[in-house]
């Protein structure tokens, strides 16, 4: 985990149809927010792309990079004080060496982000 304390992960399923759903509970906490924003705390995007690469990093137990983001959509602010615990539902497939993704980071009410792309060994 690159930023320690800035979130716990739990898997929720992992199952045989290639899809990962994680609930990510976020610290409020965390000195990042001080910075980003104080008062009004809004995780960072890059935070939100470099929990993905952890979770998927632990799953194929492999240091990997994330290669080629084909689309990152940020459509709408988690704030940890409003949304504490967002759930990342991971489609994957391995395509030649490449492991693909489409995620959606979510919770009940709204959808967060999407991402899609590829990963590869480091």
């Amino acid at each position: 985990m690159l930023i320690e304390g800035f979130y716990q992960a739990e898997k929720i399923e992992d199952n045989k149809s290639n899809e990962l759903i994680y609930a990510v509970h976020l610290n409020k906490d965390h000195k990042i927010y001080a910075a980003h924003f104080p008062g009004n705390p809004i995780t960072p995007g890059v935070c939100t792309i470099q929990i993905l690469k952890d979770i998927i990093c632990e799953k194929f137990n492999k240091t990997l990079v994330f290669n080629h983001i084909v689309n990152v959509k940020f459509l709408n602010v988690i704030n940890p004080l409003e949304t504490p615990t967002v759930n990342y539902v991971i489609k994957y497939s391995e395509e030649n060496e490449s492991i693909k993704v489409n995620v959606v980071v979510k919770n009940t009410e709204k959808v967060f982000t999407k991402i899609s792309g590829f990963f590869n060994e480091l």
